[in-house]
């Protein structure tokens, strides 16, 4: 029994020191485990920290979208309101220049003035119906009324003949 007695005491210091050992790994590994708790429960807190400002961020960002939009869509309505206009104008300045250009063509016509050059036979009135044809631009009105004089000068036998111009 001795024998086992030497064996036990060789194989207790060896087992004491193989249990040191591992306690030893085993409590580094606890410490290495705690650290590395501690550390992702600090990155936790960092996360969420992150997501908060991610959030506020988001927020923001919607915020001047918003706004971007509601400008964009301001200064398209405000370029609508003014091209409708622009085309109402440029539609106008067209049928004005028409309308100064008719214009300009009845004053030309409107200017011109009838000039009896020479009347045979002579036809008493005839000057009093020139100045009034000139006054009203009544072309039918002389017509009617010369031919009416020349048609009792006719029936009386004379020869007529008239020679007139427009000025």
């Amino acid at each position: 029994m001795e024998s086992l007695t030497r064996i036990c005491e060789r194989e207790i210091p060896l087992q004491i020191s193989k249990t040191d050992v591992s306690t030893a790994s085993y409590l580094k590994s606890l410490e290495l485990v705690w650290a590395r708790a501690q550390e992702t429960a600090r990155f936790q807190v960092q996360l969420q920290e992150v997501k908060g400002i991610l959030r506020n961020a988001e927020a923001d960002l919607i915020k001047a979208l918003a706004l971007k939009t509601r400008k964009e869509a301001k200064r398209l309505a405000l370029k609508d309101a003014i091209a409708s206009p622009k085309g109402r104008i440029e539609h106008l300045k067209t049928s004005i220049q028409e309308q100064q250009a008719k214009n300009q063509h009845y004053a030309t016509l409107l200017s011109q003035q009838s000039l009896v050059l020479n009347c045979e036979p002579s036809l008493g009135g005839t000057e009093e119906l020139i100045h009034e044809l000139n006054n009203t631009n009544g072309l039918f009105k002389f017509v009617r009324v010369m031919r009416r004089k020349f048609q009792e000068a006719l029936a009386q036998g004379t020869t007529v003949e008239i020679f007139y111009s427009f000025r």
